[in-house]
């Protein structure tokens, strides 16, 4: 409710009571009251309701004064709040924005997470799958893989130590300075490099393996590992040459009858792929 703008406080309205208004309405304007807003009107009929009966004295009008100087506060007050409360365009335009921001935000959160996932994947592929792969592309992604890893050190030692300053996740876990910063600090940043530069044989390994086509074909045995029963990994490795790459395969359930010599040329049962032979079994030379 919009105060008028011809009443500037409970005063003025007070003497209306003694002045126009009541000349307006004994010349039949009596809609000139009204037009003042109905809390006004209420109480200016009131003070006239004495005035007629001889009742308006100084305290009877003080305290119509009062009464209509709150109601002028009020209704200046709700004046203000509604030149300042936003328009429905600006509230949809907020709304637009909050949700932008949230969008971004689940961007940003999962980009961080699906790198770290894929990554993960990628380490858990090459120690399954991987074991058994000849990447053609091997060869030309170990210089890359190495640069990658040292351009990774400085961006992750960054990133790290950012994130660490924000959440304090290691200072929580590991409360010793020396811990965290000497030891803790440098193992996340070389591993994470490291896991990053190591993911992609994974990942070539099994995409190797899901689009070849079952095949036998003939490898060179270039060298073969001692046999290490027991062991908690690959109990023997022999390194195989396939169309000129090499790769150390775990022979642990490839086998046939027994283990080639280095020099071999033996028949091996697998999957080739334009990324390279997934060896799934060596044939007895």
């Amino acid at each position: 409710m919009n105060s008028p703008p011809h009443i500037r406080d409970g005063g003025e309205c007070a003497q209306l009571l003694t002045s126009e208004v009541p000349r307006q309405v004994g010349t039949g304007a009596g809609g000139a009251i009204d037009q003042l807003g109905p809390e006004v009107a209420v109480v200016l009929r009131e003070g006239m309701a004495l005035e007629r009966k001889g009742n308006l004295d100084a305290e009877a009008t003080a305290r119509i004064e009062t009464r209509l100087e709150a109601i002028l506060q009020a209704q200046m007050r709700a004046a203000q709040v509604a030149l300042e409360a936003p328009s429905p365009v600006e509230r949809k335009a907020a709304v637009d924005g909050v949700d932008r921001m949230r969008r971004v935000r689940s961007v940003a959160l999962w980009i961080p997470f699906g790198v770290f996932v894929a990554v993960l994947a990628g380490l858990v592929l090459e120690m399954t799958i991987g074991q058994g792969f000849i990447w053609f592309g091997g060869a030309t992604y170990e210089p890359l893989a190495l640069k990658l890893f040292l351009l990774l050190l400085p961006l992750l030692a960054v990133l790290f130590y950012r994130r660490e300053r924000s959440t304090h996740h290691l200072r929580n876990r590991y409360p010793t300075w020396l811990v965290r910063w000497v030891f803790m600090y440098p193992v996340m940043v070389l591993l994470g490099a490291g896991l990053v530069a190591f993911a992609p044989w994974g990942w070539a390994a099994a995409l190797g393996w899901a689009w070849g086509a079952s095949s036998r074909v003939e490898v060179r045995v270039v060298s073969v590992d001692a046999p290490s029963p027991g062991s908690r990994g690959c109990d023997q490795s022999a390194q195989l040459e396939f169309k000129g790459a090499m790769a150390s395969i775990c022979l642990e359930g490839r086998l046939g009858k027994q283990a080639p010599a280095a020099g071999d040329t033996v028949t091996v049962s697998g999957r080739v792929s334009r990324l390279g032979l997934y060896v799934e079994k060596l044939h007895s030379p």
